[in-house]
């Protein structure tokens, strides 16, 4: 069990990782703005900071639970969730931008969230809920 909670660890570090950067300077998460074109994510972000909001609450949650050993599952399910967001929004965004925007991010954050759905079905296995 000790792997699994070095994976759990190190994926709730990714997200507070995310959170960190999302909190310091915009040229850190965002592209420059061309014209006045902008992202999903961006249109979101300028109403409501949701995403730091997102993967703090997602990495707490996987943090706390892992070091409890209580409600992994459920941490790493909605882990999953808030990375598919986040990388569906990515990925829609960029087919609508003039040229395309890179969706290297937004593949990373739907691989992200597929991990964080075997983790949670790992955990579920060796019978911890």
């Amino acid at each position: 069990m000790r792997g699994l909670r070095t994976v759990s660890y190190a994926m709730a570090g990714a997200a507070l990782t995310l959170t960190a950067l999302y909190l310091g300077p915009t040229t850190l998460v965002q592209r420059q703005v061309v014209g006045p074109q902008v992202t999903l994510v961006q249109i979101i972000d300028d109403i409501v900071p949701l995403f730091p909001l997102l993967f703090a609450v997602a990495g707490t949650l996987v943090l706390v639970s892992t070091l409890r050993t209580r409600g992994v599952v459920i941490a790493h399910a909605i882990a999953a969730t808030a990375w598919m967001f986040y990388g569906l929004l990515l990925l829609l965004g960029s087919i609508f931008l003039e040229p395309p925007a890179p969706v290297l991010t937004g593949t990373i954050a739907i691989w992200a969230s597929l991990m964080h759905f075997g983790m949670a079905r790992a955990w579920a296995e060796q019978g911890v809920r």
